[in-house]
């Protein structure tokens, strides 16, 4: 009898550790998105993208993210060059995970936004991101994972495995990521995504990290797929925590109007 307590014992005792594990995970993930990410602000970003054989690629956006309890609201709206000016992207995130992406070309014949479902990427010449990319990982579709403490480009780390959750196989192209954050400030210092036959598809370099407004901002990354021999350079050129948006300008009824 005292044997298979103590077998009963071991065995809920093996089954917590993951649990316990995973919960230090969701804790590091949240602390990083509460002190760098969960915020309110209005950006401006400009993209310089190189590949082996070609010329630069630059491209300009505004991206506009607000933050409510019941979701995180992303307007994109492409500035430059000029064939791409005015094409926008509307994406609502929900805290478990899903979403709702709008898209409108102002050259389309229809005239009309356009919803849009599944790993979506933004395309230009042969520049190719993902919806996913462009508005910041999308984390709350990954269950999370505490691997190790490691030293990466010269500061203590925790790594974290993000797992695809089943519901969202379908919504990304990486179903596994590993990200790395500072022990010290759990900053994000490195970014592993991977593709579906689990090879790395791209890591994500954070640059120089600043005080804006209180918050500590990322001001450039870099991003090299070693799949196509490319490097995508994106630098904030400015950012404001503090702006006064319109509400109606995330309602995606409001997506073909002029925006304020």
């Amino acid at each position: 009898m005292r044997q298979t307590t103590q077998i009963l014992i071991l065995l809920i005792f093996i089954t917590l550790v993951p649990a316990l594990a995973d919960e230090d995970a969701n804790k590091l993930i949240s602390k990083y998105l509460n002190q760098m990410v969960r915020h309110t602000a209005n950006f401006s970003i400009g993209i310089e993208y190189y590949v082996k054989d070609s010329s630069p690629i630059h491209l300009s956006f505004s991206w506009k993210r607000w933050v409510q309890k019941e979701k995180v609201s992303h307007l994109i709206e492409m500035q430059y060059p000029n064939s791409e000016a005015g094409k926008r992207l509307l994406v609502h995130e929900y805290p478990n995970g899903s979403s709702d992406r709008f898209a409108f070309r102002p050259k389309s014949v229809l005239k009309k936004n356009v919803r849009i479902t599944g790993p979506r990427h933004y395309r230009y010449k042969k520049l190719r991101i993902s919806v996913q990319e462009l508005i910041g990982g999308e984390l709350a579709k990954y269950t999370h994972h505490l691997l190790e403490t490691k030293r990466l480009n010269k500061k203590d780390c925790y790594l974290i495995e993000n797992r695809l959750k089943l519901l969202f196989r379908n919504n990304s192209d990486y179903p596994r990521s590993v990200i790395a954050l500072s022990v010290k400030n759990h900053e994000l210092v490195q970014w592993k995504l991977y593709d579906r036959d689990n090879r790395l598809a791209k890591l994500i370099l954070p640059g120089k990290i600043k005080d804006i407004d209180g918050v500590r901002t990322i001001i450039s990354f870099r991003i090299t797929d070693p799949r196509r021999d490319s490097t995508l350079i994106l630098n904030v050129k400015s950012a404001d925590y503090h702006p006064r948006f319109n509400p109606i300008i995330f309602e995606k009824e409001n997506l073909t109007e002029s925006i304020q």
